[in-house]
C-alpha cells in the first residue's frame, strides 16, 4: 500500500491523520489502526507529512477550529457575518458558505481570523 492508500484508507474509517509540528502526526483515534497499519504510518511519515502538508497549500481553510474538523453542509450565513443588505441575488453574498465547524457556520474571512485568534498566545 502507498503512503497515499494508506492515508485515504485511514481517512475512509474516520480516522483523522494531521501534520503536528515540524517531523511529528497527530491520529485520532490511535486505536483504530492496526499495529501493521500503525508500523507503515511510522515508515511512511515523511511521505505522508509531505502529502498532508501539500493539501494543506491547496486549500485556505483551517482543517480545525475548537477542536472542530472542517466539514461540508447546505449552505448557511456565515454565523459572524453582519446581515447582508437587501441584494437581488443574496444566495451569492459573501456571508454564505457551506462551510462548518461543528455547528459554526463560517466563511473563509472568519474561519482564517478564528484560527488566528486559537493561535495566539494566552
Amino acid at each position: 500500500m502507498t503512503p497515499q492508500e494508506l492515508l485515504e484508507e485511514l481517512e475512509r474509517r474516520g480516522v483523522l491523520v494531521e501534520p503536528e509540528g515540524p517531523d511529528m502526526l497527530a491520529v485520532e483515534p490511535m486505536d483504530a489502526l492496526s499495529p501493521a497499519e500503525l508500523e507503515a504510518l511510522r515508515r511512511a511519515k515523511p511521505e505522508v507529512l509531505r502529502l498532508l502538508r501539500q493539501r494543506q497549500r491547496l486549500s485556505p481553510w483551517p482543517d480545525r477550529i475548537g477542536g472542530h474538523p472542517r466539514t461540508l453542509g447546505p449552505l448557511g450565513r456565515c454565523r459572524d457575518c453582519p446581515p447582508d443588505p437587501p441584494a437581488p441575488r443574496p444566495a451569492l453574498s459573501r456571508s454564505r458558505t457551506w462551510v462548518r465547524y461543528g455547528d459554526a457556520l463560517l466563511c473563509l474571512a472568519h474561519a482564517l481570523a478564528a484560527e488566528a485568534h486559537e493561535r495566539r498566545p494566552s
